[in-house]
């Protein structure tokens, strides 16, 4: 019901809802970035607030990366660039966006590091969790009940070859249909454009375990 059958998929377009065979799905481990910088022939690890330079051009970071299933979550004429004939770059052409977005789809019964989703499951199967898009089971296409959840974000950049590699519709398991991709935009959207609501929060200096933390601003 919520995915198109393989004989409609354009075997040569991909369109915002496709799903993925698992790829590197990275984040930071840390607040302060590891930087790596080349001495000699190796990559030695920085600590950010050790460096002076940090940040005045492009960093190499310590990221952590773990490898899923993922959704594309840019929309198809972002994703494309159709007056870049398969997405080929002429010599100092750049795109108009560099950036692919998509998730990593966790499946429902691994929600043990997401108390948020696990503690409302009825309402994840029912679509009724801001911030979260549920996915059905289809065991014959090799996707297990799973679930979008909006906060974890990724990012890819394209590449200058005649189409990248990571997200070719080879690789490509299953594809939204509508109304269901529409329904993934629309989810998406509001979730990312969301208003929050003032609310009396008490911000902290970090502080050892055996120190005291004091209020440091409030807002």
């Amino acid at each position: 019901m919520y995915y198109l059958e393989r004989e409609h998929e354009d075997p040569n377009k991909l369109y915002q809802g496709d799903i993925f065979e698992p790829i590197p799905c990275p984040f930071l481990q840390q607040v302060s970035p590891i930087i790596l910088r080349q001495e000699g022939d190796e990559l030695v690890p920085q600590r950010e607030e050790s460096l002076t330079d940090a940040w005045l051009g492009d960093e190499l970071i310590l990221v952590r990366a773990r490898k899923c299933k993922a959704i594309l979550l840019s929309q198809t004429c972002d994703i494309h660039e159709e007056r870049k004939q398969n997405l080929y770059l002429q010599e100092g052409e750049h795109y108009d966006f560099p950036f692919i977005l998509y998730a990593p789809l966790i499946p429902m019964d691994q929600l043990e590091e997401y108390p948020r989703l696990a503690r409302n499951q009825e309402n994840v199967r029912r679509q009724n969790l801001a911030g979260a898009f549920w996915l059905p089971n289809d065991s014959q296409r090799g996707m297990e009940e799973s679930v979008v959840f909006f906060p974890l974000v990724c990012s890819m950049q394209k590449r200058r070859n005649n189409r990248f590699e990571t997200f070719n519709p080879k690789r490509r398991i299953v594809s939204l249909k509508s109304p269901f991709k529409e329904a993934l935009a629309s989810k998406f959207s509001h979730w990312i454009g969301r208003v929050a609501l003032p609310s009396d929060f008490v911000f902290t200096v970090n502080r050892s375990s055996s120190t005291r933390i004091q209020p440091a601003v409030k807002v």
